[in-house]
């Protein structure tokens, strides 16, 4: 039997109105997922740091984070996980949700040296993480103790080939790129030094102060304070032109060393899978920070180099920095313990 002309009329009238319904729902959807995931952040942030509280780069995460507040409308907590060169962090990081809240302040030792010196770790630099922006390098800067008579690079070079294997140098342990700076710079001079490895910074400069240890190549930031002072003497800086901040320090390549390249530097980044919608609103704030007042004094006091980059950027610098860090860990024969 078939429908009379109303029934028909009645039945295209609530087909019309079913598909209208499911119309606006789809679009209601639609749209409201997308505005929801837009709101992000929509609580606070939390930035693990490889390092304990009061580390330089403790320090500087925090300097940061201090400005994202204003750029994102959320608090950004900062999480110290050190220990293990790095490797606690990286695992954590690692193993975050890749949302955008979780995020890691991370440098050249957990990023470069460890993957390319480590035989196996719980972590893949390509494969666990989503670059958001590399942000600075910090020059390395040759420092000795004032027992050592040396009073050049020259000098020091002289010391060391006269006494091959008794000068030491030290670093915050194997794989951080002081060890990786000692490493390049006796194979550079043809002699032998031995390594010292340490967990904490503040008893590194303890025995530089008294003689315990001869010399560390390490970051500005926590030695040109003790260089100024005079407890601490400086020999060469690798950087292109002198630091301002250290006008009478050559560089590498004015002491006779050339092609001494470790530095660290450090970013930021998400965990693998993080939108790239999400990772472009924390680039866009992480390089905004850059431009602070006080993030700008800081890198000039302490000789850093404020860089900013985009995120294929920095996944492009990791890959070189991995590179040249395979190279010379294999030459060596060095091993992270």
């Amino acid at each position: 039997m078939q429908n009379s002309p109303a029934g028909a009329r009645t039945s295209r009238t609530t087909n019309r109105r079913v598909w209208a319904s499911g119309f606006l729902l789809v679009m209601f959807l639609g749209v409201a997922i997308p505005c929801a995931s837009a709101a992000y952040p929509d609580r606070p942030l939390r930035l693990i740091v490889p390092f304990p509280a009061g580390n330089p780069l403790d320090v500087r995460a925090r300097q940061l984070a201090n400005h994202l507040p204003a750029l994102l409308g959320q608090q950004v907590i900062v999480d110290n996980r050190g220990g293990a060169s790095g490797v606690i962090a990286m695992e954590i990081a690692a193993k975050a949700a890749p949302d955008g809240y979780t995020l890691l302040f991370a440098n050249s030792t957990q990023l470069a040296s460890n993957p390319a010196m480590a035989g196996k770790l719980p972590y893949d630099v390509f494969r666990d993480y989503a670059p958001v922006s590399l942000l600075a390098r910090t020059p390395s800067l040759f420092v000795v103790s004032n027992s050592i008579p040396a009073k050049s690079l020259k000098e020091l070079i002289a010391l060391a080939k006269a006494k091959p294997g008794q000068l030491n140098f030290a670093s915050q342990g194997n794989g951080t790129v002081q060890h990786v700076a000692g490493e390049l710079f006796m194979r550079l001079i043809g002699t032998q030094m031995v390594h010292v490895p340490y967990k904490v910074y503040s008893q590194i400069l303890t025995d530089l102060f008294t003689g315990q240890v001869a010399l560390i190549i390490g970051g500005t930031p926590v030695l040109i304070p003790h260089v100024q002072a005079g407890r601490l003497r400086a020999l060469a800086v690798n950087t292109q032109k002198r630091l301002p901040s250290l006008p009478d320090v050559p560089t590498f390549d004015e002491a006779g060393v050339s092609d001494f390249w470790p530095a660290p530097w450090y970013g930021v980044l998400a965990p693998a899978g993080t939108s790239a919608r999400i990772v472009g609103t924390l680039n866009a704030a992480f390089n905004k920070t850059l431009q602070a007042a006080d993030v700008v004094d800081t890198a000039v006091r302490e000789g850093q180099t404020l860089l900013g980059s985009s995120p294929p950027e920095f996944a492009a610098f990791i890959k070189v920095e991995f590179a040249r860090y395979q190279k010379l860990i294999r030459d060596t024969g060095m091993r992270l313990e």
